[in-house]
């Protein structure tokens, strides 16, 4: 694939470990596709760029996303949360948000998590207004965070992960800003959380 060699070629460039994966899986015949995957990473230090796109034929579904991800040290074993901006519509849609009891983050963040304790370690005003930065940027972005988010990468199992996250991959010429724009925010809330005792 060409977009896999030109994430070769940053990562020969930048300095990345760079791995790639395509699995096509068929039932009966080829002309039957069940499963077509693929995944791309790029890796330094502890960050980690994964994009990944999935299609099951036989149920229909899909999945595509990329981000920059790195693991946190954790006490938990279900911690879990996603932000995304807020708009006035969440409530028709049903979407779930929780409350923080901060005035800013709520009026402006849509949150779901089972421990808004464990949230606000790594989150803050400051973190709100970049985060809403990076949604003018790059919409739509959200926020993640999970025990195991990416059960594919070997170094992540069984680790708290934090990542910002697109429903695309990154186009390879715009790889750089969008790495580093990404690295900056998870390097915001390790930093916050540094602050407040080193884990979840």
């Amino acid at each position: 694939m060409k977009i896999f060699e030109e994430y070769k070629r940053i990562g020969q460039q930048q300095g990345f470990l760079f791995e790639s994966m395509v699995d096509n899986r068929t039932f009966l015949s080829p002309n039957d596709r069940m499963l077509n995957s693929k995944f791309c990473m790029l890796s330094k230090n502890d960050m980690v760029y994964y994009a990944s796109d999935s299609y099951a034929a036989k149920v229909g579904m899909s999945s595509t996303y990329s981000g920059v991800y790195t693991a946190i040290p954790s006490n938990s074993y279900d911690f879990k949360a996603e932000i995304s901006k807020h708009f006035w519509i969440d409530f028709i849609t049903g979407r779930k948000k929780v409350k923080t009891n901060d005035s800013f983050i709520d009026k402006h963040l849509s949150i779901s998590t089972n421990n808004v304790e464990q949230l606000l370690r790594i989150i803050d005003i400051r973190i709100a207004k970049d985060y809403l930065e990076l949604w003018d940027k790059y919409s739509p972005v959200k926020l993640v965070v999970g025990i195991d988010y990416l059960q594919s990468i070997v170094a992540f199992k069984g680790k708290l992960i934090i990542g910002v996250e697109l429903n695309e991959w990154v186009l390879p010429e715009r790889f750089e800003q969008t790495y580093n724009d990404f690295k900056g925010i998870i390097a915001e809330m390790m930093l916050k959380l540094n602050r407040h005792g080193n884990d979840v």
